[in-house]
């Protein structure tokens, strides 16, 4: 699903490790993080045609600025989603900026219930999510 036509909403993106593998394949790349010092390390690599900035996205501050603006052909989050306070509710509001035919693409770490401080996300969360 990436060409030369593609463009991608990278949800978390950190210093744009994965922006920089996705960017040269792409249209554009639209990468966001809740951190200022990641997407500066991010900057630093002056890619043309990605967009960056920094914004805590959630349902409800979705709508703010022009980043938010969909369609996506393809949103992907890296090791993001088990921080997210409401996970449905992100994954609901990402789908919303999904094109007709676009994909959302997840990797995260997997919560393993017997661990005393829980990290990551269940199988059954991430069904019920989608």
């Amino acid at each position: 699903p990436v060409g030369p036509d593609t463009r991608v909403l990278d949800f978390g993106c950190g210093t744009g490790l994965l922006t920089e593998r996705l960017a040269p394949r792409v249209r554009e790349v639209v990468a966001v993080d809740a951190s200022p010092a990641m997407v500066e390390v991010l900057a630093g690599k002056s890619l043309p045609n990605v967009r960056f900035g920094v914004a805590k996205w959630t349902p409800e501050t979705i709508s703010d600025g022009e980043l938010a603006a969909g369609p996506f052909d393809l949103v992907v989050c890296s090791s993001v989603c088990a921080f997210l306070d409401d996970y449905p509710g992100a994954v609901a509001m990402l789908a919303d900026r999904l094109g007709p035919s676009g994909y959302f693409v997840q990797w995260d770490w997997e919560l393993d219930p017997a661990a005393a401080e829980p990290f990551g996300l269940s199988s059954d969360g991430i069904t019920k999510a989608l």
